[in-house]
């Protein structure tokens, strides 16, 4: 069923949204929706000129969300511009206009990007793809950013370990707000931040870090062999540690564990691997145990989990008792 959080448009909304893009130099001749995302509507606009943009549209303002999920639009704005500008060699999408009004809420309109997502190319040997995202992400691993965790209001923090600390009890909250059943998890959870703060202390210099780098939102051109084509959905970025980017490329596995892994290949080619750092198999497991629990805590907000879609939930719960295990097994970093 479609996600309660992804809005039902005519192609007469996205036209008038995108509107005031255009500047009186193009008009909006043709839309239609793009498929692959949960949270937000996602429509190709085709303009008089023969150019596609992109219109990306929140989900309602009535529509209850995560605590982190609010002003994404603003937040996915504001990756894309850190990376023009201080990564054009990453090629995103181009912010061409941020909207805000009261019947429409939020909106993003950015230049379309070429290329088909990893996720929907098979039979394709996309490894020099994988190894370009790996190179692409070290370099924008190296923007400077003032704050640790998510812009604006949302949880953020002095210190990476209050940062990340702030990040995972929002989300437990949420689960409470959703009933989503964690039982004695919850708990666990919060004593592994405790248990492994040490490890969390050896970052002290926020990363800008995309953090949602799956097949999906990783795009290529090229039939055989591809290019890395287009990074899209910026909207779930934060400021924090690198090894975080280090998950979803591997979903539902261990990458440090994979020593062929051609995201890492295509990392190291620019910076040092931090997964060979001090306290990397503990930070990176907190962050695997992340990524699991907001999969788990955003699935009914999504519509997922119901009565025929028991197996969704059961299947993330088990993953992250996995990781809670395993970090309980892991020793705790030293100090110093």
């Amino acid at each position: 069923m479609p996600s309660p959080t992804v809005r039902d448009l005519a192609a007469a909304v996205i036209y008038r949204l995108v509107t005031p893009a255009l500047a009186g130099q193009a008009t909006c001749t043709a839309a239609e929706p793009l498929a692959g995302g949960s949270y937000a509507a996602v429509w190709r606009c085709r303009l008089s000129t023969g150019v596609d943009v992109v219109v990306k549209v929140a989900p309602a303002t009535d529509v209850p969300v995560l605590t982190y999920e609010s002003s994404l639009v603003d937040a996915e704005a504001e990756y894309f511009t850190l990376l023009c500008e201080h990564a054009p060699g990453v090629p995103v999408p181009r912010v061409l206009h941020v909207g805000h009004d009261d019947e429409f809420g939020d909106w993003l309109v950015m230049t379309h990007l070429d290329g088909d997502p990893l996720s929907e190319r098979a039979g394709t040997n996309d490894d020099f793809v994988r190894r370009e995202l790996g190179a692409a992400i070290a370099r924008v691993h190296r923007i400077p950013y003032g704050s640790f965790g998510y812009s604006g209001a949302r949880p953020h923090g002095a210190t990476w370990p209050d940062a990340f600390r702030a990040i995972v009890e929002a989300l437990l909250m949420d689960a409470a707000t959703w009933a989503v059943p964690l039982g004695g998890l919850a708990r666990d959870i919060e004593g592994l931040l405790d248990r492994h703060a040490t490890a969390l202390a050896l970052v002290t210099r926020p990363h800008v870090v995309h953090f949602d780098l799956w097949d999906g939102n990783v795009l290529a051109t090229g039939d055989r062999e591809g290019r890395l084509s287009g990074l899209v959905d910026g909207e779930r970025w934060l400021a924090g540690d690198p090894l975080i980017d280090f998950v979803s490329p591997a979903l539902f596995r261990r990458i440090e564990d994979e020593a062929d892994n051609p995201f890492v290949a295509g990392y190291t080619e620019v910076a040092a691997n931090p997964l060979l750092e001090p306290g990397a198999r503990q930070r990176i497991a907190l962050y695997r145990m992340f990524l699991y629990l907001l999969m788990a805590v955003e699935a009914p907000s999504r519509g997922r989990g119901g009565a025929g879609d028991a197996e969704w939930p059961k299947f993330l719960h088990g993953l992250l008792s996995e990781e809670v295990s395993g970090l309980q097994q892991l020793p705790v970093h030293p100090l110093g």
